[in-house]
């Protein structure tokens, strides 16, 4: 079925190359960043290096064509305007490459290395940001414990609420739409975010194999359930990149299947490169499900969270009259009570204190800080583009609303009576 055959993570699962280059230990640029002595002691003595997929002694093979981390934003900003867009344009037909070349790895099995230097390089970036950034987020639960991730996962949901609330607040007192302005817009929000929502789940496509350590059989397959259920279960319309291309064919967006090479051609005019690199990061994490269990896990407990965006989402396709049951999927599914957020968090709980059982508390605490990594590679990847309209200038940021215009006009005849009084 073409729907199936569009989505990657049906086509990984019977494609992946019985050998995978290199000899790196994972995640030294994570921990070269975070810096703890401890856990770079241990990688360096004894964490697995990149081997087969699926067999435990496979060969290694020098690494060909290593990707160059992509450029760091403020170096990117300190480039002239006309290097700038350059770089740009290089690092999306990049992006847009390796997209296409994963959606038909059995055609390209030397893409591996690559890939896996991306995802590294990504790792590496979103945790400098996180340490760069001033709220903490995960990295304030500097130690795990099962009251401590449940409370902190409970606290952004509240924090996501009351936005939620003082979003509904600024549109109820006049404010504008703060994902999309108009429903052109809307459209070509929809569909710059296509190569994302193409591989809706693809994160998990090899979580569960049949070389998964036993051991750990329990928390994969409850991950592979998100998965199935990311999949739809067998029913196709709760299939979520089947429902997203209904809605693609809806507003009329005349995109082929994501793993047809045309996909990636200029001519779809899909330049949001954002994008390209959160369906990437998507993508090349679940390519290694051995070295990267736990970053996984912590990429999935991020991602089945609720964001106050999903729920911006919905009410201003509602206004421009788009269908938004694509996102309302998602609001339901991903729910924190019974839903993929209480599932991905359990995976997590469960993963942590088998690793505290079997291998001891200094043990538990590098796995925790790997499970932070995914986490923080999920939450600072932004997945949809952001509006041209609401870019707004400094200079233009107040008044934003036709109130917001009216309150200063009666402030400020206010201010001349007082001052002529």
């Amino acid at each position: 079925m073409d729907h199936a055959r569009g989505h990657v993570a049906m086509t990984l699962t019977t494609q992946v190359p019985t050998t995978c280059p290199g000899t790196y230990p994972i995640l030294i640029a994570f921990l070269a960043i975070v810096a703890y002595s401890e856990v770079w002691s241990r990688l360096a003595k004894g964490w697995s290096r990149r081997k087969d997929l699926e067999t435990p002694n496979s060969p290694r093979i020098p690494i060909i064509s290593p990707l160059n981390p992509p450029i760091e934003e403020k170096s990117l900003e300190s480039l002239p305007v006309s290097r700038k867009i350059e770089r740009m344009d290089q690092d999306l037909e990049k992006y847009k490459q390796l997209y296409h070349k994963l959606h038909n790895l059995e055609d390209y099995p030397d893409i591996l290395p690559e890939s896996r230097e991306l995802l590294l390089s990504l790792l590496s970036s979103t945790i400098t940001d996180a340490l760069n950034a001033n709220e903490q987020g995960i990295l304030s639960v500097e130690r795990f414990s099962r009251d401590g991730l449940s409370d902190f996962l409970k606290a952004k949901d509240v924090d996501v609420t009351n936005r939620w609330q003082e979003y509904l607040s600024r549109r109820k007192a006049g404010g504008s739409r703060e994902i999309v302005s108009d429903k052109d817009e809307a459209k070509w929000w929809l569909k710059q975010a296509a190569c994302v929502k193409y591989v809706d789940g693809a994160w998990l496509g090899h979580i569960n194999k049949i070389s998964t350590p036993f051991k750990y059989r329990h928390i994969t397959k409850n991950a592979w359930q998100v998965m199935s259920e990311e999949l739809g279960d067998g029913d196709l319309a709760k299939n979520h990149v089947h429902v997203y291309r209904e809605l693609m064919k809806d507003i009329e967006a005349g995109l082929p299947a994501a793993n047809l090479e045309d996909f990636v051609h200029p001519r779809q005019e899909l330049t949001e490169t954002r994008c390209w690199k959160a369906a990437l990061a998507q993508l090349t994490i679940s390519l290694f499900p051995h070295d990267f269990l736990p970053e996984s896990l912590g990429f999935n407990m991020a991602y089945e969270s609720l964001p106050l965006h999903l729920l911006k989402t919905v009410k201003e396709l509602r206004e421009v009259r788009l269908n938004p049951y694509y996102f309302e999927l998602h609001i339901s599914i991903d729910n924190a009570d019974s839903g993929h957020a209480a599932m991905a968090m359990a995976a997590v709980i469960n993963y942590i204190e088998l690793v505290a059982k079997n291998d001891g508390k200094e043990a538990a605490h590098v796995a925790w800080k790997r499970v932070q990594a995914g986490y923080i590679l999920a939450e600072g990847l932004p997945t949809t583009p952001e509006s041209p309209s609401l870019r707004m200038k400094p200079s233009d940021t107040f008044p934003r609303t036709d109130t917001e215009a009216a309150l200063i006009e009666i402030f400020a005849a206010k201010n001349v009576r007082w001052s002529t009084g």
